[in-house]
Formats: structure tokens, C-alpha cells, sequence
């Protein structure tokens, strides 16, 4: 069997795929000719015989698929599989991909080595498709701030609009704020984001009413409102929150953030035509007058 290399690669093919694909490496890496291909029906070919070579492929990449084909049925061998089939040019990332959506998420390091093997090979649609997936499973167990994260490093801006309203919903709901938005920033692009950003600033601004820092949560309203970004359900309710901010014995705002306040409240109202909604005409006409006594107030204090 000296130099009888198509003899021994055809034993050791049917003993196991791992000799066979590694003698033939070997056997390249020594330089040594391996002058043979398959057809089709991976049939051994000599070189010279190519009478009806269609789809011929390179006997050392048939070997390798094969190779890594075989592991992919072992739940911790699928590393290598990925590692074997990346590394054959004839091998479509398509097929590759079709493989990663296959996989279960099931443990966090298999989510890493998956989405670092995305990464090293700019598999951006897959690894989009696996941050997606987590996110989902994070929102179905109401488990929020680490499914926006996947669903922002996804792209996904319908889903992450969706658990802020969901949990803006639950505040109006409960009167609880419990989500350690802090853990969010930075915002990769906030024009993009906006109900995102919403939800981070209003939590900062949920912050400083809870350790009575009035002063730094009053400055919080006026950005608020020129941002445009408060959504139109939650109008209400923040303004709920921001009234005893305006009716406290002490004065927060100077004459000037108020008048500012003032227009900001009407410029949002019209252009969201909240004075046509019989759930926003008392609390608008309750903030209107709390700004009004304040600003009476303010000029008070600045005489």
C-alpha cells in the first residue's frame, strides 16, 4: 500500500470521517500530489478521467463537508462543524446560515461563540436573526431591559417601541417605576430611538423625584417637551407627575422657564390636538392653572 494514497484514503473512509479528513490534510501539508476528484455522485475519479465530470468537487473539500456534516448532530461539536465548512470555499454562507438557525439558544455559550463566529465571518443577517430570537424571549418573560438591548444591537426599532409602551402602559397601570434604564446608554442614535430615549430620560426624571432632588427634576420638563418625544398615550400621566413639581410650597421654576413651559404645553396640545380629547381637558386646565399660580409666584420672588 506504499504511496497507494486513493487506497489508503478509500480504508480510511470506511473506518471514520476524522482519519480520512485529516489524512488528506496532512498529506497537502507534505506536499505530496493527491491527483483525484469526485463527480457528482461522489465517485472517485482519476485525474485523467473526466469523462462526465459535472459538479466536480475537490476530493479534500468533499471529505471536509462530510467530515463536518457528521458532527453536527452532537450538541457540543457543532463549534467545529461551523469552523470545517467556513473554511470550504465552495461551501455558500447561505448553507452556513441555514445551519446557525438551527441551532438552539439554549446556553449562553453557545450564544457567544455564535455570535462571535457571525462577527469574525460578517454573517450580519444571522446574527440579527439570533439577537431577535433573544429578545423575544426575554419580552415573553417580561424580562424588559436586556430584550431592548438585544432588539437595539438587532436593529429591531418596531420591537423595542413596543416593550416601551408596554411598560409605560404598566406605570399607568401600577404607579410603579421599577426599570434600570442606566444599563441602556448609550443610545447608539437618538433620533432613531425616540421612544427609547423617552424611556431612559423619563427614568432619570422618575429618579430624582424619588430622592426629592425637585431641582434636577424640574429641569428634566421643559427638554421633555421640546423634544416632542413624550408619547401621546402617556401625556396625561406625566402630567400627573410633573404637578406637584408646579404646586409645591417652594418655587422651582423662574419666570422665564415658566412662560417657556407655557408654550411648550400649548405647542405640544395643538399639535397633538390634545384639547379635543375629553381624558386631557381637566388635567391640561389643572397644569394651566398650577403654571399660572407658579409664574405669579415667580414674579413674587424675583421683585
Amino acid at each position: 500500500m506504499e504511496n497507494d494514497y486513493p487506497k489508503a484514503i478509500a480504508l480510511c473512509t470506511n473506518l471514520d470521517w476524522w482519519l480520512t479528513t485529516h489524512l488528506i490534510d496532512l498529506l497537502i501539508k507534505l506536499d505530496i500530489p493527491i491527483n483525484l476528484q469526485l463527480n457528482h455522485n461522489g465517485k472517485l475519479l482519476l485525474e485523467h478521467d473526466k469523462t462526465n465530470g459535472k459538479s466536480i468537487t475537490n476530493l479534500t473539500e468533499w471529505y471536509l463537508i462530510n467530515f463536518a456534516e457528521s458532527l453536527l448532530i452532537h450538541d457540543q461539536l457543532w463549534k467545529d462543524a461551523l469552523d470545517y465548512l467556513v473554511s470550504c470555499p465552495n461551501v455558500d454562507l447561505a448553507a452556513i446560515e441555514s445551519i446557525i438557525s438551527r441551532i438552539p439558544l439554549t446556553y449562553q455559550s453557545n450564544i457567544d461563540h455564535l455570535l462571535q463566529f457571525c462577527d469574525a465571518h460578517s454573517l450580519h443577517q444571522s446574527k440579527k436573526s439570533i439577537l431577535k430570537i433573544l429578545g423575544k424571549q426575554c419580552m415573553d418573560r417580561k424580562d424588559y431591559i436586556p430584550s431592548i438591548k438585544y432588539f437595539v444591537s438587532a436593529g429591531d426599532y418596531f420591537h423595542v417601541s413596543l416593550i416601551v409602551d408596554m411598560i409605560l402602559t404598566s406605570y399607568i397601570q401600577t404607579g410603579s417605576f421599577d426599570f434600570p434604564t442606566a444599563s441602556l446608554l448609550p443610545i447608539p442614535n437618538e433620533a432613531q430611538w425616540r421612544r427609547l430615549t423617552f424611556l431612559i430620560r423619563f427614568d432619570q426624571f422618575q429618579g430624582y423625584l424619588k430622592f426629592k432632588q425637585y431641582e434636577l427634576a424640574a429641569k428634566e420638563i421643559i427638554p421633555l417637551f421640546n423634544s416632542e418625544i413624550i408619547p401621546n398615550f402617556f401625556f396625561n400621566t406625566f402630567l400627573v407627575d410633573i404637578l406637584p413639581l408646579l404646586e409645591g410650597d417652594f418655587c422651582l421654576f423662574s419666570s422665564v422657564e415658566l412662560i417657556d413651559l407655557m408654550r411648550c404645553l400649548e405647542s405640544f396640545t395643538v399639535k397633538n390636538q390634545m384639547d379635543n380629547m375629553d381624558s386631557s381637558k381637566n388635567m391640561l386646565n389643572l397644569v394651566r392653572l398650577a403654571l399660572t399660580r407658579s409664574l405669579s409666584s415667580a414674579y413674587a420672588v424675583e421683585r
